[in-house]
């Protein structure tokens, strides 16, 4: 009997870290930001809506623009990583500088090889005026365009 009950006590001791509360990280459904850009741009706030899975809505303001950024600029990205939104400028070839939203995709297929492509949402003027990903494979930087009609 008493090894019975000591057989019984070190499975129990043995399985109570399966018995342990499990972490549970909670998915992103939205992200605001405000940063400040490189001069011309004023300070700029980003909001990021989703459904849990894909995004239902981007919108970029400021003193300069209110843009709502139209369905079909993201409605068909996999699996965004809203956490991973930032915002990026450049001054650009002529006169109109630019402003960039980026935000990087994760792979849809787990245990299949994914090179975490960086979406990037090109606004020029307070419009969208093209989308591109940012991919890295074997140690090469390379920009796919990727179809959108600008306003």
């Amino acid at each position: 009997m008493r090894r019975m009950l000591l057989a019984v006590l070190t499975i129990l001791v043995a399985c109570l870290p399966l018995l342990a509360s499990q972490e549970y990280i909670a998915p992103w459904k939205s992200v605001t930001f405000v940063c400040k850009p490189n001069d011309p741009f004023p300070e700029t706030t980003v909001s990021i809506e989703t459904d849990g899975n894909t995004i239902q809505a981007i919108r970029v303001t400021n003193k300069q623009f209110d843009l709502k950024v139209p369905r079909e600029a993201f409605a068909d990205l996999v699996q965004p990583l809203i956490q991973t939104a930032r915002l990026h400028s450049e001054p650009g070839y002529d006169k109109t500088p630019w402003l960039y939203v980026t935000l990087t995709l994760e792979n849809p297929k787990p245990g299949e090889v994914w090179d975490s492509p960086t979406f990037y949402l090109k606004i020029k003027d307070g419009k969208v005026v093209g989308r591109s990903l940012k991919r890295i494979k074997d140690g090469q930087v390379t920009f796919e365009d990727l179809p959108y009609k600008a306003e």
